[in-house]
């Protein structure tokens, strides 16, 4: 039995130097004192920079892309239907493709900055940078405040928390003429929407170490319904503060956890809820099957300024977990020792309410496609929302699919093509007209087979060509990729939305330019066997910039990983070329995320 701990506990220190190594990937604190809410916006701050904010909406918007013009705002937003051919009333599904705002208005960001440095005298310049989470996640709410769809963030061609736009595409197979009024005609809110985010935060040293019976802890969370429901809110990012209290009093008074204390101090409850993160990490991983999301809102209120905050005070009874089936498994116990930093994932939500009502009618129908689910008159690839910044420098991108057989062979007729340029920033087909999807009509493929559909399906499928232009300094870097995609997402003739590009991103807001210490940063990147070389020069003159993003293509789970190898130099003082510890390290190896902030100590080390 010794001999078992001792093997735990190897394991998990091993676990705790690999999230030290992942450290240059976080700076979001994880202590509650950083955390505040300020004009409807929460707070985290940095963990080294008491001036650095980061910032979540609590009611993120439908992103506007021309905000300013009241004929054409542009919003992110594309409804495909399919109606019964005996019933236009009746609904057999559809896909919902749109994009959430999470940039602060300008007004508010000011009334922000003010409010910190008023309340943080003493932390020097205040700065905002939107939460730098790696996934994202959307629960649909119809007009009843019922669940309706789940889904994860859809491929763009850009981190969400860099553009601060969080596109999602949804498909709807709970879809009626209801939940299509309240998106398209209804004066009420739209339908709810709750997003959740999860990002990486740091927790700093503790003189102090939780022993936790896994066995005990399984018997009570199987028989403790009030434990499943706070801990499903916090794994939700539901009341985490709240939550977190809750889990500590039930796993201390029935005999699951121990606090020792590593130093003459005793440890308060308050300090240990701060530092409950990690357990409650390892408790979902080994003991929870499913967390279940609010299979329900209260609509009440839809329409009103927090309206997403009143509708989940009545949902959160409904957050509940799924225990695994593990009855015939001893689970032993593991020690916590709380004496280093630790990175540890954190999950954050906020909602929104959706719809197109308050548009002209005319902007309306270029939003929405209702099809005859029975004809099979088309099918559609919902083309991929870009959002410009200026880290990306996307210049063009152009998409063709062609509807190929079992072989590979291109079906005549079938096959469409769109343009998208930064100066247009629409995409357009081929005769210039702004389209959002990729159209096939499928009449004649039907009629061929008989309308058979699962011949079509078995035997037909699109191959989409991707060409996209980055401006990457002075050079120009071309990322072309291409995937074959099933032309039907279950009886729907729509595809699943697929990744594109990856993105990697070096953050240089941690680096501290001057005249006598760093001056230069170069940083070449390699893909592979490829012979094009990524490269950028970040010098003292642009330290203002903050991040550069370089764009490869997607790893695909059914190909082969190319290897993405670095080789960054710093210039300081008067020595040149210092190298990044992670030089020829592959990136992909290092974090999957391919986010990366390098730091003072990088270059430091040899200067």
């Amino acid at each position: 039995m010794r001999y078992e701990t001792i093997k735990r506990l190897v394991k998990l220190f091993i676990v705790l130097a690999m999230l030290q190594v992942s450290m240059l990937a976080a700076q979001v604190s994880l202590l509650p004192e950083h955390t505040i809410s300020l004009e409807g916006v929460t707070l985290i701050r940095d963990c080294h920079k008491a001036g650095r904010w980061y910032y979540v909406p609590e009611r993120p918007m439908l992103l506007e892309r021309n905000p300013g013009n009241a004929e054409n705002p542009r919003p992110a937003f594309q409804l495909v239907t399919y109606q019964s051919e005996k019933d236009s009333r009746l609904y057999e599904g559809g896909v919902l493709q749109f994009s959430v705002s999470l940039k602060l208005p300008e007004d508010t960001r000011k009334k922000i900055v003010r409010a910190l440095k008023s309340k943080f005298k003493n932390s020097g310049e205040i700065s905002l940078a939107p939460l730098p989470f790696h996934t994202a996640a959307a629960t649909l709410y119809n007009q009843s405040g019922e669940m309706t769809a789940t889904g994860t963030q859809s491929p763009g061609l850009a981190p969400a928390f860099i553009t601060g736009a969080l596109p999602f595409q949804l498909k709807l197979s709970k879809f009626d003429s209801d939940m299509f009024a309240a998106l398209v005609n209804s004066q009420t809110g739209g339908v709810g929407v709750l997003v959740s985010l999860t990002f990486d935060g740091l927790l700093p040293p503790a003189g102090f170490k939780v022993s936790i019976d896994w066995d005990q802890t399984f018997k009570h969370l199987s028989s403790s319904k009030s434990t499943r429901v706070a801990l499903g809110g916090y794994l939700c990012g539901i009341d985490i503060g709240i939550n977190k209290s809750k889990i500590r009093e039930e796993l201390v008074s029935a005999g699951c956890m121990k606090v020792e204390t590593l130093t003459s101090a005793a440890v308060s409850n308050e300090t240990l809820e701060k530092y409950l993160d990690p357990v409650l990490v390892q408790m979902q991983k080994k003991l929870v099957e499913k967390i279940h999301s609010p299979d329900k809102i209260d609509v009440t209120n839809s329409a009103g300024a927090d309206s997403m905050n009143k509708c989940f005070l009545f949902a959160r009874s409904s957050v509940d977990v799924t225990v695994k089936d593990i009855r015939q498994t001893r689970l032993g116990s593991e020690t916590f020792e709380f004496n280093q930093s630790l990175i540890v994932p954190r999950k954050t939500v906020c909602g929104t309410f959706i719809g197109i009502n308050k548009y002209p009618e005319a902007l309306k129908k270029t939003l929405v496609r209702t099809m005859p689910l029975d004809s099979w008159a088309s099918a559609f690839l919902l083309l991929p929302g870009i959002e410009e910044c200026q880290e990306m420098q996307i210049t063009a991108v152009s998409m063709t699919a062609n509807v190929v057989d079992a072989k590979g062979k291109p079906v005549s007729t079938l096959s469409d093509t769109a343009q998208w340029s930064q100066e247009g920033g629409v995409w357009k087909n081929r005769d210039g007209e702004e389209v959002a999807s990729l159209k096939f009509p499928l009449l004649s493929l039907f009629h061929e087979h008989g309308n058979k559909i699962e011949q079509i399906r078995r035997e037909y499928s699109f191959k989409v060509d991707v060409i996209i232009d980055q401006q990457l300094g002075s050079r120009l870097n071309t990322v072309q990729t291409s995937y074959f995609a099933p032309m039907f997402d279950g009886d729907l003739p729509l595809p699943p939305a697929v990744d594109l590009v990856d993105c990697i991103i070096f953050d240089f807001s941690a680096l501290t330019f001057d005249t006598r210490g760093l001056k230069k940063v170069r940083i070449a990147v390699t893909e592979g066997d490829k012979n094009q070389k990524l490269e950028y020069t970040l010098t003292q003159k642009n330290s203002s910039e903050y991040a550069v993003i370089m764009l490869v293509e997607a790893a695909r789970s059914e190909e082969k990983t190319e290897q993405i190898l670095p080789v960054i130099l710093f210039e300081a003082g008067s020595k040149r070329n210092i190298p990044w510890k992670n030089n020829n390290k592959d990136l992909r190896s290092l974090d999957p995320s391919l986010y990366f902030m390098l730091f003072d100590s990088d270059w430091m080390q040899d200067s």
